[in-house]
């Protein structure tokens, strides 16, 4: 009785501190899991396989084990930064006339998903899975890769997720 109390208290303990090692190296955002935060849109832009400015025209919820947004946008601009990620090249070329483009919200008010009939820049990573189009993509870093378009520029949150981003970004610093 003694050993099985024992190994017991020795499973727990090892599932507890392999818990504790496996929080402490991951940040939650609206991608779900992160294990990167951006410390600049250079290295944002490098994550990424797409920039884009787009424009939201549908939108529906998929319940799923986690729930996401999918939006269809349309492509209005793609941008070619210096920087972008090995896979741009394929990617850009594959942007069709509408995009589908996956966030997972942790909270609608620490990571708002992307509003229909509104107009965004978004830094995309292409989805990966395996039933998936050439045109179905989520948002780099959750909120990281959102900046909504303004009069004077691209706006970004404020969100809470830990990125060190700047909060407004014009034409120019894209190029």
């Amino acid at each position: 009785m003694k050993t099985r109390r024992g190994l017991l208290a020795a499973l727990i303990t090892t599932l507890a501190v392999a818990g504790v090692a496996v929080c402490s190296s991951i940040t939650t955002g609206s991608s779900g899991s992160r294990a990167e935060l951006f410390d600049s849109v250079q290295s944002l832009t490098a994550a990424s396989s797409a920039v884009a400015i787009v424009d939201v025209v549908d939108q529906y919820s998929v319940d799923e084990s986690t729930p996401i947004t999918v939006s269809t946008v349309r492509p209005v601009e793609v941008l070619t930064p210096e920087r972008l990620g090995e896979a741009s090249k394929t990617a850009i070329d594959a942007l069709p006339k509408e995009v589908v483009v996956r966030q997972v919200p942790v909270s609608l008010e620490k990571s708002p998903v992307m509003r229909v009939g509104a107009r965004y820049l978004v830094f995309l990573t292409l989805s990966g899975k395996d039933d998936a189009a050439q045109n179905d993509f989520y948002v780099t870093g959750g909120s990281a890769g959102v900046y909504e378009a303004r009069d004077d520029g691209f706006v970004h949150g404020p969100f809470e997720e830990g990125d060190a981003l700047p909060e407004t970004l014009s034409m120019e610093d894209l190029r």
